[in-house]
C-alpha cells in the first residue's frame, strides 16, 4: 500500500510520541521533499523536527515532474500541492491528511483520503491501540 502523509499528520504524531503507528498500520509512508522542509527545516524545534528525520519507516520521495505542482498550486499551498503530485506520480492508495482545502482535491483526484480521526480508528481496528479517544485527548491538550 502506497500510503503519503503531509504535515498535518506528522505534527500532531510527533506531539503525542504516535509516529510509529504510521509503521505498524503501513510498514512506511512516503513524503514529498516539501513537506520534509517544512516540517523538519522550517519547524526546527518543534514537534516532528527530531522525529521525522530519525523515522526510518518515512521516505522523503522527490518529484520527478516538480513542475506538476503548479498544477494544483491554487487553492493550494506548494507543500500540499507537492502532497497531491506526488500521490499522482506513485498512484498512491491513500493520502493522510488533517487539512480541508487538501483533502477536497485529493477527492477531485479521485485520492482516497483519511483524516488523523480516520486514521486513530484504523489503528484501533487493526489492534495496533486500545482506544481512539485518549489520543485525541492528548492531543488537544497538546495543542
Amino acid at each position: 500500500m502506497i500510503v503519503i502523509a503531509d504535515s498535518s499528520i506528522l505534527i500532531p504524531l510527533a506531539r503525542i510520541n504516535h509516529l510509529h503507528l504510521l509503521e505498524q498500520m503501513y510498514g512506511g509512508v512516503f513524503i514529498p521533499q516539501g513537506i520534509y522542509r517544512e516540517v523538519v527545516i522550517r519547524g526546527a524545534g518543534r514537534a516532528g523536527s527530531k522525529e521525522v528525520p530519525n523515522a526510518d519507516f518515512i521516505h522523503i520521495k522527490p518529484l520527478r515532474h516538480p513542475d506538476v505542482v503548479d498544477e494544483y498550486i491554487d487553492p493550494l499551498s506548494p507543500e500540499d500541492a507537492s502532497v497531491i503530485g506526488l500521490s499522482k506520480e506513485l498512484s498512491a492508495d491513500l493520502i493522510l491528511s488533517r487539512d480541508g482545502r487538501l483533502r477536497r482535491r485529493a477527492k477531485i483526484e479521485s485520492i482516497p483520503v483519511a483524516t488523523l480521526r480516520a486514521f486513530f480508528i484504523d489503528t484501533k481496528q487493526a489492534g495496533f491501540i486500545p482506544a481512539v479517544k485518549p489520543l485525541l485527548d492528548e492531543m488537544r491538550n497538546k495543542g
